[in-house]
């Protein structure tokens, strides 16, 4: 079954970026390619919603220069985003069933 992706999982995108600039501006083509082919075999979303979590907390710390600067300021904000992000992805990778991607 083919689904229809229009529009975009990334939160924090008040911009004109779709999701496929987004990736792109951070990953390659593969890794895009990858995330399509991974958006078929969906079953609950859970894993897409923290990975694209994720991928919209890289873009708005980018995109955003007061932001950026805070986690420069504070160290300690830095360490819980890095260990909110490791979180995410360790439920990602648990979730994966072997999946090779």
């Amino acid at each position: 079954m083919k689904r229809d992706f229009k529009y975009r999982e990334i939160p924090y995108n008040y911009t004109s970026f779709s999701d496929r600039e987004i990736i792109l501006r951070y990953y390659d083509q593969e890794t895009w390619d990858i995330i399509n082919v991974l958006r078929n075999q969906r079953v609950t979303g859970r894993s897409a919603k923290l990975l694209y979590e994720t991928i919209g907390d890289y873009f708005i710390i980018d995109r955003n220069p007061y932001i950026y600067n805070d986690y420069l300021e504070d160290k300690a904000k830095l360490r819980r985003l890095k260990k909110l992000h490791e979180k995410r992805l360790a439920i990602i990778a648990g979730g994966a069933n072997k999946n090779p991607w």
